[in-house]
């Protein structure tokens, strides 16, 4: 443990929420997967807030992003992180480091584990078909695509949907930025190195069919592409 980081972690609590019930140590300072340019992430509950708030800060020689939480409210943004399959909340209670907070923190945590072991939701039918669509449109844009800069975008925002479509629909979860890769590793190593890999014959070597052919390959056991016929309520 960055012991530099608990102390300075603790220093802020003390400073800035003097208050608050709980609070917890989250991210890559807590998995000691910490680097050079790491922030300390911190989940704060505190009666002095009616909801939530993210807020920013530089103090004590670290970047620090706070997420703030009325504690009657907390369960309620737990039940939230699950739904949407993204686990930023469940995550750091679950895996953080426990600043302030006693039994109250230790329930909040053990939920949390909770709700990370089971999963996410599994996904319907409408919403397979919502993302095989989304997929399929991005893929025909970037298949159609003769101007490397627009395809650069659209190769992007196709990795991003992929990345969903697979963890989504094996009930696993996703993730943003560095945790894209990382819950894709955590799924299936092989799978997450040739999703890498097709899509790196792309960024390298400007060769296309590599993700086409991925892309393929990862919609065909819910039926393939999706355009023609596919219909959807826009409200």
């Amino acid at each position: 443990m960055n012991e530099r980081a608990l102390f300075a972690a603790k220093k802020f609590i003390d400073s800035y929420f003097p208050n608050c019930s709980t609070a917890f140590l989250g991210g890559s300072i807590s998995l000691e997967a910490e680097t050079e340019h790491s922030d300390l992430d911190l989940v704060i509950l505190t009666e002095d807030e009616a909801m939530t708030s993210q807020r920013c800060f530089v103090e004590f020689g670290w970047p620090i992003e706070t997420f703030v939480y009325n504690p009657h409210m907390i369960h309620v943004f737990l039940e939230s992180d699950s739904r949407s399959g993204n686990p930023l909340l469940l995550r750091i209670c679950a895996n953080g480091i426990i600043l302030k907070g006693g039994v109250e923190a230790e329930e909040l945590k053990e939920d949390a584990q909770g709700r990370l072991e089971e999963g996410p939701p599994e996904w319907n039918q409408n919403q397979i078909n919502l993302a095989r669509y989304t997929i399929t449109d991005l893929l025909y844009d970037f298949i159609g695509s003769e101007n490397p800069t627009e395809s650069i975008f659209v190769v992007n925002l196709l990795a991003i949907k992929l990345h969903e479509f697979i963890l989504r629909t094996n009930r696993q979860w996703t993730g943003e930025g560095k945790w894209l890769v990382r819950s894709l590793k955590n799924f299936d190593p092989q799978l997450a190195e040739d999703f890498i890999q097709s899509f790196e014959s792309f960024y390298a070597d400007r060769k296309k069919e590599p993700i086409i052919t991925f892309v393929d390959e990862t919609l065909k056991p819910h039926g393939g592409r999706l355009f023609n016929g596919y219909n959807q309520p826009l409200f």
